[in-house]
């Protein structure tokens, strides 16, 4: 079984704003944007 880690990032606000529209265009949220992003 595959053991999942948590992580914490700090993002400048503005960052943080445009991965977050990004990820409301894409019909998910920020957590899932970065995720899939860093899976692929």
């Amino acid at each position: 079984m595959e053991t999942r880690k948590r992580k914490l990032i700090d993002l400048n606000p503005n960052t943080f704003r445009i991965l977050s529209i990004k990820a409301a265009e894409k019909g998910t949220n920020l957590k899932g944007l970065i995720e899939k992003s860093l899976d692929a």
